[in-house]
């Protein structure tokens, strides 16, 4: 669901002057929370609102701008985390939970290969990104940001089939 803060994720720490070991670090803070919150998440899926779209597409946006704080790289890193964690677990469980409620197994298949396809452009696209600076990253992140909660929001006030 989201390429900025998962797959690209490393290589931007190490555009931002971390090493390995604290990319490395923040993956195993973010895994670490996502199962901390996912109970929670789930719990607010089977009311059935869409509320944890809305919310993980908007918690999106202060997770990239947290990066723009004038404060140390690791305080940055320290908001980022919970923002991108819960944010790209809330939407991602509302998502997949949407998406598999009334699919086929060929469907199933069918989707999962298009998102791993959908990526190669992604990557294309904005790996050069990080190249030009890490300024630019952020900026195109929040963009994403603010292009999925527009969607997302739209998407949840749409009736969604129960089944």
């Amino acid at each position: 669901y989201d390429i900025f803060s998962s797959f690209l994720l490393p290589s931007f720490l190490q555009f931002m002057g971390t090493n390995a070991m604290a990319a490395g670090v923040v993956q195993m803070l973010r895994v670490g929370l996502g199962s901390l919150v996912a109970p929670a998440i789930g719990h607010i899926v089977s009311k059935g609102k869409h509320h944890e779209l809305r919310w993980g597409s908007l918690l999106y946006v202060p997770a990239w701008a947290a990066m723009l704080l004038p404060v140390p790289l690791p305080v940055r890193l320290a908001i980022a985390i919970v923002f991108w964690t819960v944010s790209t677990r809330a939407y991602g469980i509302g998502l997949d939970s949407a998406w598999y409620r009334l699919r086929t197994p060929g469907s199933l298949a069918a989707r999962e290969t298009l998102l791993s396809f959908g990526r190669i452009p992604f990557l294309l696209a904005f790996v050069p990104v990080m190249y030009v600076s890490t300024l630019s990253y952020i900026y195109v992140a929040l963009a994403y940001g603010f292009i999925l909660a527009m969607v997302m929001w739209r998407v949840t006030t749409s009736p969604i089939p129960k089944e």
